[in-house]
């Protein structure tokens, strides 16, 4: 029998680059999807899925910590929850989690929260990361089942006792299209060595380290290695570097800065070594 299958992300960004194999199998089993997510340029997608309905989300906003916002939030999922009627809402990142779980509860829909990284605010320990917790063990805790991308994060779930074992599961990654990722041999060349960042400009993804041994690397072997950096700011987020540090590392030399590259594989060919720092 058909179902109607939702997926709820913070930004049709992430619907794009990390969903569209699941809506795809969906599809291919003869189920209905619907999207809500963040209309943003990156709603390309539907071209793909003409048959998927995407309805978008205005009052989330990954960033913001109001909580007046949040309880619009949870109103705007309840109602559109209530309107579709999905036999399954698979919710990704911590606002749907924890929000749309809520609102699912509400529905009396069945949900799954998918974690796919802690981010700031389990990183970085304040109010911020007790109020997480706290909200995570009301709403998608123990309520529904919880799906990790790192197990890692399955077990400081565990320590936090946010979920119990029988309503969590890890999987490796969400996956990766081999079709479009695929390896390249890279033929044997003369120096430099070519070390690449891929990601956003985060303090909590590396960024600052990387530089640190760009410098340091560049000193001792001079000629011999090249850092390039591919990704882009990320404004709202405090963890975000400085420009003006960056503006220094590539004045310096020993960074070179290409940018956001919506298409990666050029660089990932032409790279002896891609550092997840």
């Amino acid at each position: 029998m058909s179902k109607k299958i939702a997926l709820v992300a913070n930004s049709t960004w992430n619907i794009y680059n990390f969903r569209q194999n699941i809506i795809k199998k969906i599809i291919d089993q003869g189920h209905e999807v619907v999207v809500f997510a963040p209309i943003d340029e990156y709603i390309t997608y539907k071209e793909n899925y003409h048959n998927v309905k995407h309805i978008g989300l205005k009052s989330l906003d990954r960033d913001s910590i109001n909580p007046i916002k949040d309880f619009l939030l949870i109103l705007e999922l309840y109602r559109k929850y209530k309107k579709e009627q999905p036999d399954l809402i698979i919710h990704y990142t911590h606002k749907p989690n924890i929000f749309g779980s809520f609102a699912a509860r509400l529905c009396g829909i069945k949900s799954i929260s998918i974690v796919t990284g802690l981010g700031y605010g389990f990183i970085r320990k304040g109010w911020l990361n007790e109020v997480m917790i706290k909200l995570y063990q009301l709403t998608a805790g123990k309520k529904g089942l919880i799906i990790f991308e790192n197990i890692d994060d399955q077990e400081l779930f565990k320590e936090l006792n946010i979920i119990e074992d029988k309503k969590s599961a890890n999987v490796n990654g969400c996956g990766v299209d081999t079709t479009f990722y695929f390896p390249i041999i890279k033929e044997q060349t003369s120096p430099p060595f070519i070390f690449t960042f891929i990601g956003r400009l985060l303090k909590d993804k590396g960024v600052r380290e990387f530089a640190t041994v760009a410098r340091d690397l560049n000193e001792k072997y001079k000629g011999e290695v090249k850092f390039v950096m591919l990704g882009d700011f990320d404004p709202e987020n405090p963890s975000t570097i400085d420009k003006e540090d960056l503006l220094q590392w590539i004045q310096n030399g020993f960074i070179e800065y290409k940018g956001f590259v919506r298409d990666v594989r050029p660089y990932i060919a032409q790279s002896d070594c891609v550092v997840l720092p």
